[in-house]
């Protein structure tokens, strides 16, 4: 999923690009496509990450998801800010391609910590019994 949305990300961006003669329904379209794309691909991790990690703390777990929620509401901010910043400047292309590396880097480090996040839980368990 990671994978798919850096290159919807980078297909916007390929849109944004596109030279006069591709306008009308094909832009459209292949900007829909990659829209859809790139939003499937996000609200899976959006809607399960925070739940699964969420579950590591019993009764604390709405806590958790709200204090996770938060934390990437304000890890946002500035980012948005800063892309606001390059659309103006540069346009929609280097602002999708920004996207796309962003999600390639945070996917990464995801990738990496959510292994250490679940074994946790797994030794935990295993103390317990």
């Amino acid at each position: 999923r990671y994978l798919l949305a850096g290159l919807s990300a980078l297909a916007l961006a390929l849109c944004a690009a596109l030279p006069p003669p591709i306008q009308g329904w094909t832009l459209a379209s292949l900007i829909f496509v990659a829209s859809c794309s790139l939003a499937s691909s996000i609200s899976f991790i959006f809607y399960q990450i925070p739940a699964t990690t969420g579950t590591l703390f019993g009764t604390n777990q709405a806590v958790c998801v709200s204090f996770l929620d938060g934390m990437g509401f304000f890890l946002c901010a500035p980012i948005l800010l800063g892309l606001g910043q390059v659309i103006h400047q540069f346009g929609w292309t280097v602002a999708w391609t920004i996207v796309a590396g962003l999600m390639g880097i945070a996917s990464t480090f995801m990738m990496k910590a959510l292994p250490v996040v679940f074994d946790f839980e797994g030794k935990k368990k295993e103390e317990t019994s």
